[in-house]
């Protein structure tokens, strides 16, 4: 009996030893055919896509500094070109003023704007000094980076005239840097030096520019534009304003004949109602008479 039991008791352990090999053997073929598929993939992707870590790095040629009005008061936009006989893609560095509010970063293609793709957030970015430098990696030759300046570009002097100071300092060397900013339609410009430069698109301003070569990474350059705004700019502004106090002047007359009518009503409701539950109450007054 005992014997029996031994021998096949040794057979089952046998037999578990068979299969727990046979499952080792299946799992490691298995895995190193996932390995090899995966593999093959990730050198496929790699050959297509480098990775960002190993694109090398390119400076922007070509800048521009433009300052603009926004709804809540100016930003600014810095382009970027990369040579067009670096290859794609490549890594690439801006300098903005520390601390400013970065609302678009990203390509420009040429097309429609809304089309442009924006680098993916979080957004790389170092501080050095007075500056914060942004680091993306593009695949085209062209970027922007847009941001709230945080103050009221544009001064009023004394005889009436206006005065936009524009300023840059760029990373790196650079062949062109153009500085630039929209004025108001009919305005005077005093500076002949001035390049115009276009009309936007969007609100029909002209542009106008100065335009420095061979600009050294590290060192500031400005331009004081001058010039007369139209004759109707401050007619225009106070009129939106009075437009909008005589707007809100007429909701709060609207607001308030609405709450005297509702306050009537329900005045004349309950007045209503009193003499309602008076004339019951002579009813019942003379029913109890004749009674």
């Amino acid at each position: 009996m005992k014997t029996k039991t031994s021998k096949s008791l040794r057979r089952l352990a046998l037999r578990s030893v068979s299969l727990r090999a046979c499952a080792l053997l299946l799992t490691l073929l298995f895995a190193a055919g996932v390995a090899g598929v995966t593999g093959g993939a990730s050198e496929i992707a790699s050959a297509e896509n480098p990775g960002e870590d190993s694109v090398a790095s390119a400076p922007l040629e070509v800048l521009l500094y433009k300052v603009f009005r926004v709804p809540d008061g100016y930003a600014a936009l810095i382009g970027g070109e990369v040579s067009a006989d670096v290859a794609l893609p490549v890594r690439f560095e801006v300098a903005i003023p520390a601390g400013a509010e970065v609302f678009w970063f990203g390509e420009v293609h040429g097309g429609p704007r809304d089309q442009d793709p924006t680098f993916a957030e979080p957004f790389e970015v170092r501080r050095e000094g007075d500056f914060d430098i942004y680091s993306a990696v593009t695949y085209d030759h062209v970027i922007h980076i847009e941001y709230l300046l945080g103050y009221d570009a544009t001064e009023i002097l004394p005889d009436g005239n206006h005065r936009v100071w524009l300023e840059y300092t760029p990373l790196h060397d650079a062949k062109v840097l153009r500085l630039a900013t929209y004025l108001p339609k009919d305005s005077i410009v005093f500076d002949e030096n001035l390049e115009f430069i276009g009309i936007t698109d969007e609100t029909h301003e002209p542009q106008f520019a100065r335009t420095f070569v061979d600009v050294r990474g590290g060192q500031s350059y400005s331009v004081e534009i001058l010039y007369e705004p139209p004759d109707n700019f401050g007619q225009q502004t106070t009129s939106l304003e009075g437009g909008i106090i005589a707007a809100a002047v007429a909701v709060l007359v609207a607001v308030a004949v609405v709450a005297g009518f509702a306050l009537f009503a329900r005045s004349k409701r309950k007045h209503t109602a009193e003499n309602e539950e008076v004339a019951d109450k002579n009813t019942d007054n003379c029913e109890e008479d004749q009674s």
